[in-house]
């Protein structure tokens, strides 16, 4: 199932000289999702990562360092490693960022991946999902003044994909309140608007549309906007962008 392979030329210097190929994929993920289904494993699976930062900081420029170890941490990769149809790998992967939090807190793109693993695990939870909006909220502003200093088209898609995080996280906190907040729901509705109209997050509309999505993040914008047109005096600043909302996701 698997080859060692060496490697003498051409190589950077944090790269071994040995590599190990896995020659089945399925098997590989297979087992480090029953290696991670306990938290007795947490802090071996911790460590490991924190040696995988350490060697990537011997050897790297300061400035690279957080963009290579989040290479590691993106929350979809870790998803995969660790895939499990359970809350063990939610609940992993927040002790992950937990344990990094000092590290790569400087970071948007790790605040983004903060709130993403917040959302997933706790999104039943309003209080912490105040706390994904503060780490959204920051992750958002942070990549927008980076912007301002200098054009960066990757960062630029990263932003767009940060306001969708950002609407499916106050469109679950609405729900969460129950729709006792008018501020939250303008919020809300301006920042599905800003997510939903941009090409790059074309994939994602097409997911809402064919109800492809997880259904809470259908079922809470279906309900939101539900809600603003039943009370559309209230609401009568953004019963327009409400309705423009409305026609996207047909």
């Amino acid at each position: 199932m698997f080859e060692i392979g060496y490697y003498r030329f051409a190589l950077p210097i944090i790269d071994s000289i040995y590599k190990f190929s896995t020659n089945s994929r399925y098997y590989l993920l297979k087992y480090l999702g029953d290696f991670s289904r306990t938290q007795k494993k947490y802090d071996l699976i911790i460590d490991s990562y924190k040696y995988i930062y350490k060697r990537i900081k011997q050897n790297e420029e300061a400035f690279i360092v957080p963009r290579k170890m989040l290479g590691f941490l993106r929350f979809d990769v870790l998803s995969d490693i660790f895939y499990k149809n359970n809350n063990y790998t939610t609940d992993l992967i927040n002790n992950i960022y937990k344990r990094f939090e000092d590290e790569l807190n400087d970071s948007p793109q790790f605040k983004h991946q903060r709130a993403k693993s917040i959302l997933w695990r706790f999104n039943k939870d309003l209080s912490n999902m105040q706390e994904a909006a503060k780490y959204i909220e920051l992750a958002k502003y942070d990549t927008e003044n980076i912007l301002k200093s200098r054009k960066n088209d990757k960062l630029e898609i990263s932003l767009e994909h940060i306001k969708y995080t950002q609407s499916i996280i106050y469109g679950r906190i609405c729900t969460l309140e129950e729709y006792s907040n008018s501020d939250t729901i303008r919020i809300a509705i301006q920042c599905y608007l800003e997510a939903l109209t941009s090409d790059n997050n074309k994939l994602e509309l097409d997911d809402i549309r064919e109800k492809k999505t997880y259904k809470f993040i259908y079922a809470d914008l279906q309900s939101l906007i539900e809600y603003v047109k039943s009370n559309s005096q209230d609401y009568s600043d953004i019963i327009s962008d409400c309705a423009t909302l409305e026609l996207l996701i047909k």
